[in-house]
């Protein structure tokens, strides 16, 4: 979530994420939601946010799929605006939330 802050600051762009397109895996958003973490916010390894023209999109989403760590690879969002810094998130439920920059430190890796 660090790189899209930011990007989005450096840019001055509004983002919105599509809840349901991010690639949680159902353990993890189980536990998360037992111990009341955002999945957003829990440290991981080998995640890759990358900001591309839209007509280029498919092609880049297409050539991740290809890969062999890219098999989660997913279009979560997109810039809905200029001039005003900000990550929304466009919920399960349907309504609308500011995904705000974590105020500590993110929750360590547990190995």
């Amino acid at each position: 979530m660090y790189s899209v802050w930011k990007t989005m600051h450096a840019t001055n762009v509004t983002i919105e994420i599509d809840e349901q397109a991010l690639p949680v895996k159902p353990a993890v958003k189980a536990a998360c939601e037992m111990l009341g973490f955002d999945p957003l916010f829990v440290a991981n390894e080998g995640k890759l946010v990358g900001f591309v023209k839209e007509t280029d999109a498919g092609k880049v989403w297409g050539a991740m799929k290809r890969i062999n760590y890219g098999g989660d690879a997913a279009i979560i969002g997109k810039v809905i605006g200029v001039g005003k810094s900000q990550v929304r998130m466009k919920t399960a439920i349907g309504g609308t939330r500011l995904v705000d920059m974590l105020p500590g430190e993110m929750l360590p890796r547990i190995c």
